[in-house]
C-alpha cells in the first residue's frame, strides 16, 4: 500500500514537470526568430487632426463642434427664442431688451466654468449663443446643469463620431470639415 502511494506521488510529480516544461522551442534555443514577447510594443499615434462638425436643424439652430481627432474640445450653439419666452414686450427699447436677455441668460449659466452665453436682438427675436470649452469645463457640472448628457464612460472625453451619429439620428444635417 505504501508503494502505491509513492507511485501516485511520482506520477503527479512527473505530470507537473511535463506541464511546466511546455515552452516554445525558439524561447529555449536561439533559432534566429524573434518571438512575439521580445518584440517592442507598437505605439499607436494619437489623432490630433483638428476637425469641425457643423450641425443644423430646421428650427435654425446651429451647433458647431471643434475637435482634435475624435475628442470634442469646444462647442458653439446658436438658437433663437421669442420675446414672450423671455418676458420682453415690444414697447421696450433695445438696451432694455438686451439687459433682460443677458440677465436671464447669466442667471442660468454664469456660475458654470467654461461656459459663456450671450444674447442679441435680431429680427423681432432673440439670438442666443452658448459656448462651452470642454477643456476647462467640469463634465459633472455640465451634466448636472443639463448641458451635457451622461453617457458611456469608456472614454474620458466626448466623441466627435458618436456626437455626429447622435445628432444625425435626431434629424440634424451635419457636415464635417
Amino acid at each position: 500500500m505504501e508503494g502505491a502511494f509513492y507511485m501516485r506521488i511520482l506520477k503527479i510529480l512527473t505530470m507537473i514537470l511535463m506541464l511546466s516544461g511546455c515552452m516554445r522551442i525558439d524561447e529555449v534555443i536561439d533559432t534566429g526568430n524573434q518571438s512575439s514577447s521580445s518584440k517592442e510594443p507598437e505605439i499607436q499615434e494619437e489623432d490630433t487632426t483638428k476637425k469641425t462638425l457643423v450641425c443644423t436643424s430646421e428650427s435654425e439652430e446651429t451647433i458647431t463642434f471643434d475637435a482634435k481627432g475624435d475628442e470634442i474640445t469646444n462647442m458653439a450653439q446658436t438658437f433663437y427664442m421669442t420675446f414672450d419666452s423671455l418676458g420682453i414686450t415690444e414697447d421696450m427699447d433695445a438696451s432694455q431688451m438686451e439687459q433682460i436677455i443677458n440677465d436671464s441668460l447669466s442667471q442660468t449659466y454664469s456660475d458654470i466654468e467654461g461656459v459663456s452665453v450671450s444674447g442679441t436682438v435680431e429680427d423681432n427675436r432673440v439670438k442666443v449663443t452658448v459656448n462651452i470649452d470642454y477643456e476647462t469645463a467640469d463634465m459633472d457640472v455640465l451634466i448636472e446643469k443639463g448641458l451635457l448628457k451622461e453617457g458611456e464612460m469608456e472614454n474620458q472625453y466626448i466623441s466627435l463620431k458618436k456626437t455626429q451619429n447622435n445628432y444625425t439620428d435626431n434629424g440634424y444635417a451635419c457636415s464635417l470639415d
